[in-house]
């Protein structure tokens, strides 16, 4: 089973890597924005540089 932190992980990957705004995203994935940048942020301030907020 895969956890919460890589679930969001990999749709943050996802979304990176895709040519929709993150509102586009997460309408098509039923994902709020909220929740969406709170799980950036999370990964952001350990793994990520500060010009990965940017995209």
């Amino acid at each position: 089973m895969i956890s919460k932190k890589e679930q969001w992980h990999k749709r943050i990957d996802e979304r990176t890597s895709s040519e929709l705004s993150i509102q586009e995203w997460c309408k098509a994935n039923a994902v709020s924005p909220d929740q969406y940048h709170y799980w950036k942020r999370k990964f952001v301030s350990v793994k990520y540089p500060c010009d990965y907020l940017a995209t």
